[in-house]
């Protein structure tokens, strides 16, 4: 099941165990309610009902308990464009906290840290900054942590976080986050999501990661990290996606990528990789997107390639690949971007990539191919680069 799938029924699952205290008229808590007054205050906004309480139903952005205390909070694409208000620490029952794409600014507030019946807490998309406090391990009924596309954190992945032993789903995306892979990810059979693209996380990606057996997506694209990929990876075969792309990876590519029959995204572009592609590769059968440009991978075309049925995506330039094509190309009628520019390749083209007829990108540049172009692309009407 996709990531976003699960999320959306631990959603459902949190809106049911609401609906009994929604169906009759809750009055908001004094005290929830000057918290609410207080952020208003601050953040300047005119959210419904922020400034007066009554109703929880006419409350913007809230729910409640039967009791009146709010249990969840999402204010999301607003312009707050100030920091998060201390008080909202005060709101104990909170379960659910979403502030995205707010433009709030400043640093997490420690005071965030005392509300340790959160099961989601998002904060994507806003202009925070300074580090990620280490409070936040107080927060142990955490499943879903979203702090990403906040460019302007700092400061290593908190070594507190290892204390949630109930998260699953790990948003750390481009921030700028330095220090080394947190080993203590590997044995997380909780971990459904990792995601620290586009940060400086330096160091090697730990040899155990075969532990973190049911994780679905694993994106630590453009990072600082070394060293080679794990031989374990390939336990863990309920991954979707996998991107390693733009690391210093050096190394081949592990067989075991072969048993991840789910997979759907695979891309180890830009990095240091070298030698053959396993064909072991050829068992990914749900495979949409393969990119492996930018590396040292040498050998002919791999053959197995063609007979991906669901491939749609595949890029291997920048490599030393060799020899010539096979006529077998034309089988892939779903591709629609095939980059072979930067390689070895040579012969003639074979005809039957006039049979791509879904092809939009064709890039065959830089190589030592032989004789004209075959007079079947012609008939391509969707092709838009060759």
């Amino acid at each position: 099941m996709a990531a976003s799938h699960r999320l959306a029924i631990l959603l459902a699952a949190f809106a049911l165990s609401l609906s009994s205290a929604s169906s009759a008229a809750v009055t908001l808590n004094p005290s929830q309610a000057a918290v609410l007054a207080e952020c208003q205050r601050q953040w300047q906004s005119q959210l419904r009902g922020w400034s007066k309480g009554g109703d929880c139903a006419q409350v913007e952005g809230v729910r409640c308990n039967a009791a009146g205390f709010i249990v969840s909070m999402n204010v999301s694409n607003r312009v707050l464009a100030s920091p998060i208000p201390d008080a909202i620490g005060n709101l104990t029952t909170l379960m659910h906290l979403t502030l995205g794409n707010d433009s709030i600014k400043g640093s997490i507030p420690l005071s965030i840290f005392r509300l340790t019946n959160l099961v989601l807490f998002d904060l994507n998309y806003n202009v925070l900054s300074g580090s990620i406090p280490a409070g936040i391990g107080h927060l142990a009924a955490l499943s879903y942590l979203d702090l990403s596309r906040n460019y302007n954190i700092t400061g290593s992945i908190p070594l507190e976080l290892e204390s949630l032993t109930n998260l699953r789903f790990l948003h750390l995306g481009l921030m700028a986050l330095t220090g080394p892979f947190p080993s203590w990810i590997s044995g997380r059979t909780m971990l459904n999501v990792i995601n620290f693209a586009y940060n400086l996380v330096t160091g090697s990606i730990p040899a155990s990661i075969g532990s973190t057996i049911n994780l679905k997506v694993f994106n630590v694209w453009r990072n600082n990290l070394t060293g080679s990929i794990p031989e374990s990876i390939g336990s863990l075969t309920k991954l979707s996606r996998l991107d390693f792309s733009d690391n210093s990876l050096v190394g081949t590519i592990p067989e075991g990528i072969g048993n991840m029959k789910y997979i759907t995204k695979l891309d180890f572009s830009r990095n240091q990789l070298s030698g053959t592609i396993p064909t072991s590769l050829s068992r990914l059968s749900d495979l949409q997107a393969l990119f492996l440009s930018g590396n040292m991978f040498s050998g002919s075309f791999p053959a197995w390639i063609t007979g991906l049925p669901n491939i749609t995506t595949l890029d291997l330039s920048g490599n030393q690949f060799s020899g010539p094509l096979p006529t077998a190309l034309g089988a892939l009628k779903g591709l629609t971007k095939l980059s072979l520019g930067g390689n070895i390749f040579s012969g003639p083209l074979p005809a039957a990539l006039g049979s791509l007829i879904g092809i939009k990108y064709l890039g065959l540049g830089g190589n030592q191919f032989s004789g004209p172009l075959p007079a079947a692309l012609g008939s391509l009407k969707g092709l838009t680069y060759l």
